[in-house]
């Protein structure tokens, strides 16, 4: 993994084929979405995308790896 994606929604029927995808292929997966969910290959950041400090928070998880800095939001 030297490489992240964050992803809004991630728990629902779209998001979970989005973090399959994106794992499969080798990228670190943060997910920030309101549902607390388990999604394989992924680290889950539960968030309000209208909490701003909520959101600082998921961007700060998704920034917070050295080796595999944030080159996608999905």
């Amino acid at each position: 993994m030297d490489q992240t994606v964050l992803i809004t929604g991630g728990s629902g029927g779209l998001g979970r084929a989005v973090v399959a995808t994106f794992a499969a292929n080798g990228w670190r997966v943060v997910v920030l979405d309101v549902r607390p969910a388990e999604l394989q290959g992924a680290e889950v950041v539960q968030a309000d995308l209208a909490d701003a400090g909520a959101v600082a928070r998921a961007v700060e998880a998704a920034t917070g790896e050295a080796d595999a800095p944030l080159r996608a939001v999905a």
